[in-house]
């Protein structure tokens, strides 16, 4: 059973479906995307011997992310055969309007699991985050099993810095009770494993429009054990920084990240080793 914590997304998503499909571009989400097209290009094309790929954007919400891949594949004159997962329906309808020729699928539908077999490519932003890392283990499973064996899984998660009600952000705002650090290591303070905490997401800067989301802490090396846990190999952790060249007037972001973007794939191990990690 959702803690009530992670209820409140749920709850955010019925409730405030056309906010959350507003938030866009000129915001600090920029940086969750920019570099998307660089990451796709040295992970995934060396290896693809077709010009038409499968994709999958899991927790696909509005459909945002769903529609950049779509334009990033176009400018690389590859087809693409796009799917878009997500559990709320609210969202989904969004998602529809915004890129009509993707398939939809609702998690708690029943779903042919050979529809959601042999991706080439995985997107799966800011869903983690707004899971235990119990949970974590199941929704990685999943990933694990929907790519094929040469495909890659782009994972967007918040970093630390986020969360630190010292930074601010372009269009974030992270200053709530949740977001006060609970351990002291060698005395310094720190975000405890699986911490509930918060972040408000502006629609864009200075808007009065904005979308809650209440997340859970996870440090980095509790997202390479359990990457590495279900069989996924952690092969780059890019932290995206804002530049003079965005034409965003950026606070924060210009020293240091609010994102770890992870690029992952599937464990080159013997099916003996594999059957093991599992």
């Amino acid at each position: 059973m959702l803690s009530t914590h992670a209820e409140m997304n749920q709850i955010n998503y019925a409730k405030n479906a056309i906010t959350h499909g507003e938030l866009g571009l000129n915001s600090t989400l920029f940086l969750a995307y920019r570099d998307l097209p660089i990451l796709i290009k040295k992970y995934l094309l060396p290896k693809l011997e077709k010009t038409k790929i499968r994709v999958l954007d899991v927790g696909c919400g509005a459909g945002l992310s769903t529609e950049l891949i779509c334009k990033i594949l176009t400018m690389e004159k590859l087809e693409g055969e796009f799917y878009g997962l997500d559990i709320s329906k609210d969202n989904l309808e969004l998602a529809k309007k915004r890129v009509p020729f993707a398939k939809f699928i609702q998690t708690n539908d029943l779903i042919d699991e050979n529809l959601l077999k042999n991706f080439d490519l995985v997107i799966c932003n800011f869903v983690l985050v707004e899971n235990t890392q119990t949970n974590m283990i199941a929704l990685l499973k999943n990933i694990h099993s929907y790519l094929n064996k040469t495909g890659i899984a782009i994972i967007t998660n918040c970093a630390i810095a986020a969360y630190k009600k010292d930074n601010k952000w372009y269009t974030f705002n992270n200053d709530f009770p949740e977001n006060t650090p609970q351990t002291s290591i060698n005395g310094k303070d720190k975000f405890a494993e699986d911490q509930p905490i918060k972040v408000e997401v502006f629609t864009s800067y200075k808007s009065p429009l904005s979308f809650t989301f209440f997340d859970f802490f996870h440090s980095g090396a509790a997202y390479k054990n359990t990457y590495e846990a279900v069989g996924l190999e952690l092969l780059k952790t890019h932290k995206p920084i804002g530049k003079e060249s965005d034409n965003i007037a950026w606070l924060d972001e210009v020293v240091k990240s609010p994102y770890k973007i992870h690029v992952v794939s599937k464990m080159d191990l013997p099916s003996k080793e594999l059957r093991k990690v599992f």
